[in-house]
């Protein structure tokens, strides 16, 4: 197992769900949790983390600051949400390369935070 596989498999006992329930349990909460109140503040740091990405070449660390940052604003669960940054950002840089799109990672890590909360 990569280190990544081994932190998720943790983060999933943690939360004693499977991996797909885990998911679209947390996915839905966000879908919820963003068009009642939180969309126009997602807006504004994913709107800032595609620009970084855009003109900048460390795309991975920029990322995960990023996804810190809306993490530390928006979510009460800081330890779970970092493992989250750290790990996606790295899991989705390394397969996707530079086209990673940082609203996708920040939304899935905001989505891991409200359900955690």
């Amino acid at each position: 197992q990569t280190s990544w596989e081994k932190q998720k498999a943790r983060l999933l006992r943690i939360n004693k769900l499977t991996s797909k329930e885990w998911f679209s349990k947390a996915y839905t909460h966000t879908h919820i949790h963003i068009h009642t109140h939180i969309y126009p503040h997602i807006h504004t740091y994913t709107h800032t983390c595609t620009h970084i990405l855009t003109y900048t070449h460390d795309t991975r660390s920029m990322c995960i600051s990023m996804c810190v940052h809306v993490c530390m604003c928006m979510c009460i669960c800081m330890h779970i949400c970092i493992y989250i940054c750290m790990y996606v950002c790295m899991y989705a840089y390394i397969y996707v390369y530079m086209y990673v799109l940082c609203m996708d990672v920040c939304m899935y890590v905001f989505a891991v935070c409200v359900y955690a909360y």
